[in-house]
């Protein structure tokens, strides 16, 4: 089996040697990830501009580009030199993409863009809390774990899975793994007021969005929840954009 490796947090990050170092015991493994972190980016793709690719000397092909730009590359232009991909897996994050977060996460967008692209794909994050010390160890021995058996879920219909590792002391093993759903309540966010001046007829006002992130609604059952309580969360999530629809057919433009 062969396996992509690719995060939003660049090339360098200790959270993308990690994963690498987690997926080696279930397959062959390549590399191609961003020269640059790029948190929050979301499902952003450079559209014309020209994309520079390098391949470093331990092999790891450097996009100066967005994350699902990696994942386009890997399965088209350097198909010839990685082989053919079973599972694209993005991250470890440095960082928890829980609930509404999947719209703005590059990790998350990675994973998409190759079940966009017809191949089975993980994102990993790992939770991050001030006081609790974050393990790369430890996350690297539970993204194996968790990798290795959503791509053993034989005949599972599922192409893209959100994994979230949780933020727990040293010694404190998770609760479990928990399949649960994606929370939809969306994040506390409140903007503080850096300055405002007067600027020619205008006025210019300069804001920063602050927010507590674990602050956040937790429905029960949800991964936020699961994740706040411990446990490594697993979400299934759809490509297919499509509302629920009553009925499917044609809307008139006359009264």
């Amino acid at each position: 089996m062969r396996f992509l490796v690719t995060n939003d947090d660049g090339f360098a990050a200790a959270g993308l040697a990690a994963l690498r170092a987690a997926v080696r015991p279930l397959g062959e493994v390549a590399v191609v990830a961003p020269r640059d972190g790029i948190s929050c980016g979301g499902h952003g793709v450079t559209h014309r501009a020209e994309i520079r690719i390098e391949q470093t000397p331990d092999g790891v092909f450097v996009v100066d580009a967005l994350p699902a730009d990696c994942v386009r590359l890997a399965l088209t232009v350097l198909r010839e030199e990685i082989g053919p991909v079973d599972w694209v897996v993005a991250g470890i994050n440095q960082g928890a993409n829980l609930g509404v977060d999947v719209y703005y996460s590059g990790t998350v967008a990675a994973a998409r863009e190759a079940a966009i692209l017809g191949t089975s794909a993980v994102a990993v994050s790992q939770c991050v809390r001030e006081s609790v010390r974050l393990d790369w160890q430890r996350a690297q021995e539970w993204a194996g774990l968790v990798v290795g058996q959503l791509v053993g879920r034989t005949g599972e219909r599922v192409r893209l899975w959100n994994v979230n590792l949780p933020a727990i002391e040293g010694g404190v093993e998770p609760a479990g793994v928990a399949v649960c759903p994606a929370s939809y309540d969306p994040l506390p966010v409140a903007y503080e007021e850096l300055a405002c001046q007067k600027r020619g007829c205008g006025t210019e006002r300069r804001v920063r969005c602050v927010q507590d992130y674990w602050k956040r609604a937790a429905r029960r059952g949800t991964d936020v929840e699961r994740a706040i309580a411990g446990w490594i969360t697993a979400t299934p999530l759809r490509v297919d954009a499509t509302g629920e629809l009553e009925q499917a057919g044609e809307i008139g433009l006359k009264q």
